[in-house]
């Protein structure tokens, strides 16, 4: 941090003269609030701390960074300037407009969020106090308006005007920072930092006139004069015009750039080396188009060779892709060696590239700058047998089954845990299907009930309005419609029967998960759920808009007495829609607590008529909602038809609602996450990590490429020669629904987000590929309700080195710890489930999956597979030993005693699915259960006779 011009001055202590509004506002000011706004802050000239100055605007009190006088807040009326404000509202983020001001060492004195800040869109101000005002108004133009947005392009134009007021925001991002103050040598700095930052990113004229101004700075030598008093820019103009700026300065400030230097910032960036050209086309756009030979502009090419000189061959592959494009090589060449000569920083390619999506990177160096390491397993896997995890399964479980906690059992995949629920009773066992709960129906060796499917022999107008209730969310009106029904159709008797039933069953009950949150189970305390249920727990919908604005105008039509409909539940309804349109974008919004005079008469007002096409009352009962700014804006500009608006219904409850209803929860499942499992039961949960368990079979991950859906959705040769080697190679193959086309053996059946309960791959070699991202708006709202406090900042997306579930690796993700669990959970757990079709820890089978989120048992590279096939050999080898019933030694088994003890396998107890044999032991001639892994085979040792009759024998 530089020095404050060698003086010890207390910036807490000085006096700041601005325009501060009296009064505090919450949300963004009305028209007609505005206006008084702007009458009062002219009349509101004062002098103020600069401490206090930050802590009123951040807490939504109105400011002007100038003074005017005659209580007018005109240019004509313009006298000083004490602050330098700039405002971002197009989220643009606030770490990486102060990573830009760390290239001068210089940060924003404070900072704060705006009303309409959003999480995904950040809106905020930032600036800097000056340690004097500006009084000339000629300078303060020259600095707001022309050299600022070359440091700043993201800025706000609007706030550049010298007379400008700003509102108040919602918190303090930057508290007041007295060490920021901008001092001469600070302010000095912010000049030359825009010149350079503007050269780099200009061209033409404007770089030459930027160029120029750099190596001639006397009338900007002499801004401050030094007996310290304001800035007066233009009388000193002319006045010792050979007289350095810094001969004002004490011998301790050095300043980054100096006036004869060239703008030359970027001496000690280190070139990437090993770059892959081909996978950065598929990311980049615009480096695509180079490779492809579109016609490039000037300044794009300018950028592209900003980028390419700090990457390892990057201008030869410019060279060789432009070779055969342009006709102006001589210009190229020419701007290669004079970017080179000044070695400036690699351009920004949201300042060069027209594509959008390139801006998820900040320059080319970004998106292909390799981790220095691969993936790596920071520890080693502390893997159990099958059996040890069995016999602690069972260990735990029992104890699960007699205490008063909630517990979650992570278990891998196949593991069988369905086999301890088979003989409970007085319990709710819920699984995730009706199929899968009716096939364990079947093998329950206990007395029990279960809940039946929805008829399907209904007629099929009956079939359709039924359908339709449970659509739009009329779940009682779909109840009251099976009742009319019930005498009718049989099915439909059994099936209301069946419901009522299990509200006060007191036998074992199997039911699904979805309908397990709608029964209440007065006899049964205990629900056991078979796989994960947090989709159901917390569930996700969306409703159109479209749907919103119908009811409205049918409630408004229909908004009489006689009706049914009371007049001012339209009124409800229009605010509500006005919320949406008006409201924060990317952001969980707590569902308003709507108070309609007749809910009854506008849910038979849905129901009653088919028109509706969304789950519309499931949004007046959410717990929270949330738009997407993208597709606001589609829709206010008329670029789509619609506007989706996403809910979450939180169908778990509170915890406190849990303990007076006395219900606690056993989940079993190969993807259920700690963290969130935490947040939901808090202290009351107990959390069994039973997963790492050695596998019987092979899963091979290949880690080159994401191959998430916009991976796939683009070429490149290498990634091309990938799945071409995929289509070879003849096996069956899960990836993404809309990617099913790019291979032969894709399965018709399978795809991410529908795998679960298949088991026809059991024991089959399969290939996945694919990242399954999912869209940023879950996160968001799984944020609001779990509690979980974000900011802006949380969601800026980059290639970051993360650990997370033993390894160490680089990942394209959140900034937010939290939010990142969030999003490895979601990748993780569709990995899984597709992963886990083959049934690897019973079955000999390899699994091949491409992505680049690394599974625990995955073997990423090539030794670690090595040493997997080595030790499932050694154990194939084991096997046809017992089998074969040659002698063994005991070198691992639950009874210790039997340890070292030499045994004969009996060859017809080899169980294949367990991997356990029964053994006789030579030493006390009893009998006990091993598992394989637990023998070892004793190698013969001939007596001298023996090996000379074996001689002979040879």
């Amino acid at each position: 941090m530089h020095k404050n011009n060698g003086c010890n001055q207390n910036y807490d202590e000085i006096l700041i003269e601005i325009h501060l509004d009296r009064i505090r506002y919450e949300k963004k000011p009305s028209e007609k609030a505005a206006a008084e706004i702007n009458n009062r802050v002219a009349r509101s000239r004062r002098k103020i701390n600069p401490k206090t100055f930050v802590e009123k605007i951040s807490n939504g009190h109105s400011w002007t960074p100038s003074y005017f006088f005659r209580n007018r807040r005109t240019v004509g009326s313009w006298e000083g300037m004490w602050v330098i404000g700039q405002d971002f509202d197009n989220g643009f983020y606030l770490e990486e407009a102060r990573s830009r001001l760390a290239e001068f060492g210089l940060d924003f004195t404070f900072a704060y969020s705006t009303f309409s800040d959003t999480l995904l869109c950040p809106k905020w101000r930032g600036g800097g106090i000056l340690d004097k005002p500006i009084t000339d108004k000629k300078f303060a133009e020259f600095l707001l308006k022309r050299l600022l947005p070359y440091l700043f392009p993201e800025s706000d134009p609007a706030a550049r005007d010298i007379a400008r007021l700003f509102y108040g925001g919602t918190q303090s991002l930057i508290e007041y920072q007295p060490n920021e103050v901008l001092t001469e040598a600070k302010l000095y700095e912010v000049i030359n930092g825009c010149i350079a930052y503007g050269i780099s990113h200009s061209s033409g004229n404007e770089r030459q006139f930027l160029a120029s101004l750099r190596k001639n700075l006397e009338p900007y030598n002499n801004i401050y004069s030094p007996q310290g008093s304001p800035i007066d820019f233009e009388n000193s103009i002319g006045k010792n015009p050979r007289k350095s700026f810094y001969d004002y300065l004490s011998d301790d400030v050095h300043p980054s750039f100096c006036a004869n230097e060239q703008p030359v910032f970027a001496h000690n960036l280190e070139s990437v080396k090993n770059y892959d050209f081909d996978a950065a086309c598929a990311d980049v756009k615009i480096l695509r188009d180079l490779k492809e030979g579109r016609q490039l502009s000037y300044h794009e090419r300018m950028g592209l060779i900003s980028n390419l000189m700090y990457i390892e061959g990057g201008l030869l592959w410019f060279q060789r892709c432009a070779a055969n494009t342009y006709n102006d090589r001589p210009t190229s060449t020419a701007l290669m060696k004079s970017l080179r000569e000044r070695r400036y920083y690699p351009m920004r390619l949201e300042n060069f590239s027209s594509y959008p999506e390139d801006r998820r990177f900040l320059n080319l160096l970004q998106v292909r700058k390799r981790p220095t390491t691969p993936i790596r397993l920071q520890e080693p896997r502390a893997t159990m047998t099958l059996q040890q995890t069995e016999e602690r399964f069972n260990k735990e479980f029992q104890a699960a089954l007699h205490d008063n906690k909630n517990h979650v059992f992570l278990l891998p995949t196949g593991f069988g845990k369905t086999e301890a629920l088979l003989h409970l009773n007085n319990v709710v066992l819920a699984f995730p299907t009706h199929d899968l709960k009716d096939e364990v129906s079947k093998r329950m060796m206990v007395r029990h009930t279960k809940s039946l499917e929805l008829p399907h022999d209904l007629a099929s107008g009956a079939l359709k309005h039924l359908n339709y209730l449970y659509k739009i969310g009329a779940y009682g009106r779909a109840h009251s419609f099976l009742k009319t029904l019930e005498q009718e159709y049989p099915s439909v008797k059994a099936y209301l029967k069946s419901f009522h039933s299990l509200h006060s069953s007191s036998i074992t009950t199997l039911t699904t998960h979805q309908m397990c949150f709608w029964h209440e189970f007065k006899h049964l305390n205990t629900v056991i759920f078979d796989e994960d249920p947090l989709r159901s727990m917390l569930e996700i919908k969306s409703v159109k808009l479209s749907d919103l604005e119908t009811l409205s105008r049918r409630v408004r039509s229909h908004s009489d007495v006689q009706d049914g409909i009371h007049p001012k539940d339209a009124q409800v309804l229009k605010d509500f829609i006005q919320m949406v349109l008006s409201g924060m974008c990317n952001s969980a919004i707590l569902r308003p607590q709507f108070t309609f005079f007749d809910y009854t008469a506008i849910e038979r007002e849905v129901s009653n008529n088919s028109i509706f096409d969304s789950c519309i009352l499931g949004l007046l009962g959410a717990d929270c909602y949330a738009v997407t700014e993208h597709d606001k804006e589609q829709y206010l500009n008329g670029k789509a038809k619609d506007l989706q608006i996403h809910y979450l219904s939180n169908r778990i409850g509170t915890l406190q609602g849990l303990e007076r209803k006395k219900k606690r929860f056993i989940v079993m499942s190969a993807t259920a996450n700690e963290f969130i499992y935490r947040k939901l039961f808090g202290d009351t949960l107990v959390f069994h990590d039973l997963s790492d368990v050695q596998l019987k079979g092979l899963l091979r991950q290949h880690t080159e490429f994401s191959f998430s859906r916009y991976s796939l959705a683009t070429d490149s040769d290498r990634k091309k020669q990938v799945l071409d080697d995929i289509n070879e190679s003849g096996k069956n193959v899960i990836t993404f629904a809309e990617h099913k086309h790019l291979f032969k053996q894709a399965l018709e059946e399978m795809h991410f987000g529908n795998v679960m309960g298949y088991d026809s791959y059991k024991g089959q070699d399969l290939i996945v590929v694919g990242t399954p991202h999912i869209h940023p708006i879950t996160y968001i709202l799984y944020a609001q309700v779990l509690g979980i406090h974000t900011q802006p900042s949380d969601f800026a997306m980059q290639n970051r080195v993360v650990e997370y579930g033993g390894f160490r690796f680089t990942f394209l993700t959140y900034a937010s710890e939290d939010i990142r669990i969030l999003q490895f959970f979601f990748i993780q757990e569709g990995l899984t489930q597709a992963v886990g079709r083959a049934r690897l820890l019973r079955e000999n089978a390899r699994v091949d999956l491409y992505s680049n989120f690394p599974l625990r048992q995955a073997c990423i590279t090539q030794e670690e597979e090595a040493t997997v096939q080595e030790q499932q050999s050694s154990h194939t080898q084991i096997e046809e030993d017992v089998l074969a019933g040659k002698k063994m030694r005991i070198v691992q088994c639950a009874n210790k005693s039997f340890v070292n003890h030499t045994v004969i396998p009996q060859a017809d107890t080899l169980d294949r699915k367990s991997q356990i044999v029964t053994v006789t032991s030579l030493v006390n001639y009893r009998t006990i259960d091993v598992p394989l892994s637990g023998l070892k085979t004793i190698t013969p040792v001939f007596t001298t006779s023996e090996r000379k009759t074996k001689h002979r024998l040879t």
